[in-house]
């Protein structure tokens, strides 16, 4: 009996890219320290420069997150502009306020965006407060599915649906085991579109105890509301925020950010 022509074809990932990728030793598309109490989470990294191509021809594996450290910051010096971290920081610093007066007095400023500033400039990804990482550790178009020829050659998969889809089986469970082993970490904090939520909530899978529960996070009659979904992981004392993307579109007025530090404050 003869084959059939169409054969499946067993999706099977590039070695060097599944040692690099799979979050299990290796720290691509992570920032700050792993023994930071807030840890933050997006879908992928931005910008334009494909950088993790520089990363793969290299023999060494990322073992380590990138720092927010003088190094980084003499190479980067534009980081101060980057929306997301600016964010980031607007929303720890409510969570200082509340949690660690100690270091929230001694940072420079009057009001809490001053200190915020300050504390973006100082210690943001580069102490043991806050940490980011990213589910998928490439970046790619919102919307596009398709690979360039580096990209295939670089990971062995096809295009970005099965990519994603590998991550899926073996980096995410990674990710989700180095949140629960962590003795400093309390929270997840998500950001995302309305559409990639249900990707952090895979993080986890069963491990999710049954209630969930959403905030309203809004500022003021006319203002857009916010919906900010809560949970906890089941037999840990862990919490997770699935919010909107800070950033245009989403979570992104000092107000919303400073309001969404406190609701996190207030679960630990």
């Amino acid at each position: 009996m003869s084959k059939h022509p169409l054969e499946p074809i067993k999706i099977e990932a590039d070695d060097k890219f599944s040692k690099w990728a799979d979050g299990k030793a290796s720290c691509s598309g992570m920032t700050g320290s792993l023994k930071g109490i807030l840890w933050f989470c997006g879908i992928e990294q931005g910008g334009n420069e494909k950088d993790y191509r520089q990363l793969l021809k290299s023999d060494d594996l990322q073992t380590q997150p990138q720092m927010f450290d003088s190094e980084f910051k003499k190479k980067y010096p534009e980081y101060l502009n980057w929306p997301l971290p600016r964010n980031i920081a607007k929303i720890t610093i409510e969570y200082l306020r509340i949690k660690d007066e100690a270091l929230y007095s001694s940072l420079n400023g009057n009001s809490p965006y001053e200190k915020a500033k300050d504390y973006h400039e100082k210690y943001l990804f580069n102490d043991d407060v806050t940490f980011l990482m990213n589910l998928y550790p490439m970046d790619f178009g919102r919307e596009t599915h398709d690979f360039d020829d580096k990209d295939k050659d670089i990971t062995n998969l096809p295009d970005k649906y099965i990519y994603q889809l590998w991550c899926r089986y073996n980096r995410l469970p990674h990710l989700a085991q180095r949140f629960i082993d962590s003795k400093e970490a309390k929270v997840l904090i998500c950001s995302s579109s309305n559409s990639s939520r249900g990707d952090f909530l895979a993080l986890f899978g069963t491990n999710i105890e049954d209630n969930l529960y959403y905030y309203k996070l809004s500022h003021g009659k006319g203002c857009k509301k916010h919906l900010i979904l809560y949970c906890k992981i089941r037999g840990f004392n862990k919490h997770i925020f699935i919010c909107p993307f800070f950033g245009q579109g989403g979570i992104n007025d000092d107000i919303s950010l400073q309001a969404l530090g406190g609701i996190i404050a207030s679960q630990l």
